[in-house]
């Protein structure tokens, strides 16, 4: 890994923690084929 790589990585993983908490807000338990769906649809607002 390039030094400059590694100086621009968070050191947490809260952004990673507040995408995942924000698509959860889509559904729960959903099929699979509703699940990618909703997905590629948050995806593509984002």
């Amino acid at each position: 890994m390039t030094h400059n790589i590694w100086i621009n990585t968070p050191f947490t993983t809260n952004a990673s923690k507040s995408a995942h908490a924000t698509i959860n807000r889509t559904g729960h338990n959903l099929l699979l084929v509703v699940a990618i769906q909703r997905s590629a649809n948050f995806d593509s607002h984002q």
